[in-house]
C-alpha cells in the first residue's frame, strides 16, 4: 500500500464502536457502588477496568467492587494514589503516615509495604509511578523512594540533589525522573545528575507543584501544573507559561493535568475543568455543565475516549461524541470488525491493541512505518467471532510514528496511528 493512501486512511473517521450514550454521566453514592462521593484518583488498567481511590479502593468494570480494610488486605481506606503496572497489578498509596505505605494487589493477593517491614522512605505516599524498567518510584513526605521489586533506594536532601524531603508531583520520562516539591520547585534526576528548576533560575512561575499535574506530550514536552502560577510547558530549552492573564485558564491553582493527545490537554483547577485543544480554550464548570463540583482533582481517559474526572462530589465521565460504556460493548458477538486505538498512546515500551471480529474470517494486522514500509505482520490467522487483544512490544522499534492496519479476508478494514517515545 502506498504511503499516501495509508495516511489518507488514517484521516478517515474511525468505525463506530457501538451505540453511544450521553455526553456526561455523574456517578455518586446514590446511583452507583461508590462508597463515598469524594473521588480522589483514578487509573485504568489494560482491560479498561477503572480503579478509583475513594473510601477504599473501588473497581468499576460492568459492576462495582469495593476493597477496604474490612473485606481485603488493603492497608488503608484513605487511598491517595493508584497506579497499574505492566502486569496489571494495582498499587495504592495512602497519604496518612499511620497507617500508611503502599499496597499491591495482583487480583487475588495483597502485599503491603510500610516503614516497619520495608525500606520505603515514609508511610505518607503522594505519588506512585513506574519507569521503563518497571522500577517503582514514589514521592513521599520524607523523600523519594525507588523499588526494583526486591530492594528499596531512598533519596533525601542529605544524600541527593533534592532541596527538600516533602515531595509532591512525579513524572517519569523513560528512566528520567521529574519530582515536584512543596516549596522548592522541580528537580530532574537522570540517574546520576540532579538539576533543580525554580523561580530564581528558570521561568517556572511558582515553586509549589501540584500533586497530579505533571504530564508529557508526544513531542517529549513536559507540562507542569503549579499552585498559584498556572501551567508551565518545558521543551528542555524553552518555557511557555499559561495563566489567567494570557490564556483561558479560569484559575492559576492547578490540581490535575492530563494530555489526551498532542493538541488536546485537560487541566483541572479550583474553578472548573479547562480544555486546551488546537490553541482554543474551553471551560467546563458547575454552571455550564453537569460537573457537580468545580474542584477537579484527577483525570484519566479510557480506550474508548471517555474522560473520567474525579471531584469531591462524584466521579464524572465525559465524551463529546457520546459516552461509550462497557455495557454498550458486546462481549459475545461484536457488531462489526473493529480496530480500536491502542492504549496507551504514546508509549515507550509496550501498548495494547484491541479488535473485534463478528464473522469467521482471516485477520491480518500489519505494522508500517510512517513512509508506508512494512515493519512486520503482527497477526495473520483465522479468527472465530469474539473480542481480541495483544500486547505490542516496542523495545525493538525506534522512536517515531507508526501505522497499523487490520485486514479481513484481504480487505482493508481500518488503520490507526501510534507514537513510540524512547
Amino acid at each position: 500500500m502506498k504511503p499516501l493512501i495509508l495516511i489518507l486512511l488514517f484521516l478517515l473517521p474511525s468505525l463506530p464502536l457501538s451505540a453511544q450514550g450521553p455526553q456526561w454521566i455523574v456517578y455518586n453514592t446514590g446511583n452507583s457502588g461508590l462508597p463515598a462521593n469524594y473521588s480522589r484518583v483514578i487509573t485504568i488498567d489494560t482491560n479498561n477496568g477503572k480503579w478509583i481511590g475513594s473510601n477504599g479502593l473501588v473497581k468499576f468494570y460492568n459492576n462495582w467492587t469495593v476493597y477496604d480494610t474490612n473485606n481485603s488486605g488493603i492497608h488503608s481506606n484513605i487511598v491517595f494514589t493508584v497506579e497499574c503496572d505492566r502486569d496489571n497489578n494495582i498499587w495504592t498509596g495512602s497519604i496518612n503516615s499511620t497507617p500508611g505505605g503502599i499496597s499491591k494487589f495482583d487480583g487475588v493477593n495483597w502485599t503491603n509495604y510500610t516503614p516497619q517491614n520495608s525500606g520505603i522512605p515514609s508511610g505518607a505516599i503522594v505519588n506512585i509511578k513506574f519507569d521503563s524498567n518497571e522500577n517503582l518510584w514514589t514521592t513521599t513526605g520524607n523523600g523519594l523512594g525507588k523499588f526494583d521489586g526486591t530492594n528499596w533506594t531512598v533519596y533525601r536532601d542529605t544524600n541527593s540533589g533534592l532541596p527538600n524531603n516533602i515531595l509532591t508531583s512525579l513524572l517519569i520520562e523513560d528512566t528520567i525522573i521529574w519530582v515536584g516539591t512543596q516549596l522548592h520547585g522541580i528537580v530532574k534526576f537522570d540517574g546520576i545528575n540532579w538539576t533543580q528548576f525554580n523561580t530564581s533560575n528558570s521561568m517556572l512561575p511558582s515553586n509549589r507543584s501540584s500533586v497530579d499535574a505533571f504530564d508529557i506530550d508526544s513531542e517529549n514536552v513536559k507540562w507542569f501544573g503549579t499552585l498559584g502560577g498556572g501551567v508551565a510547558k518545558f521543551d528542555n530549552v524553552n518555557w511557555t507559561i499559561y495563566n489567567t492573564s494570557n490564556s483561558g485558564l479560569p484559575n492559576n491553582y492547578i490540581n490535575s493535568l492530563y494530555i489526551e493527545s498532542k493538541n488536546k490537554v485537560w487541566i483541572g483547577t479550583d474553578a472548573g475543568l479547562a480544555l486546551f485543544e488546537n490553541g482554543i480554550w474551553s471551560i467546563f464548570n458547575s454552571s455550564n455543565s453537569p460537573l457537580p463540583n468545580n474542584l477537579v482533582i484527577n483525570m484519566q481517559s479510557d480506550i474508548y475516549g471517555n474522560l473520567w474526572i474525579c471531584t469531591p462530589s462524584g466521579l464524572v465521565v465525559y465524551n463529546e461524541e457520546g459516552i461509550v460504556s462497557v455495557e454498550n460493548i458486546s462481549h459475545e458477538f461484536p457488531s462489526d470488525i473493529i480496530l480500536y486505538q491502542n492504549y496507551p498512546n504514546p508509549f515507550n515500551s509496550s501498548t495494547v491493541v484491541k479488535y473485534d471480529v463478528k464473522f469467521r474470517s482471516n485477520i491480518k494486522i500489519t505494522l508500517y512505518d510512517i513512509t508506508g514500509k512494512i515493519i512486520s505482520e503482527l497477526v495473520n490467522e483465522e479468527h472465530m467471532p469474539g473480542q481480541y487483544r495483544f500486547s505490542l512490544d516496542g523495545n525493538n522499534l525506534s522512536s517515531g510514528i507508526y501505522l497499523y492496519s487490520l485486514y479481513s479476508d484481504n480487505f482493508l478494514v481500518n488503520t490507526k496511528k501510534f507514537l513510540l517515545i524512547k
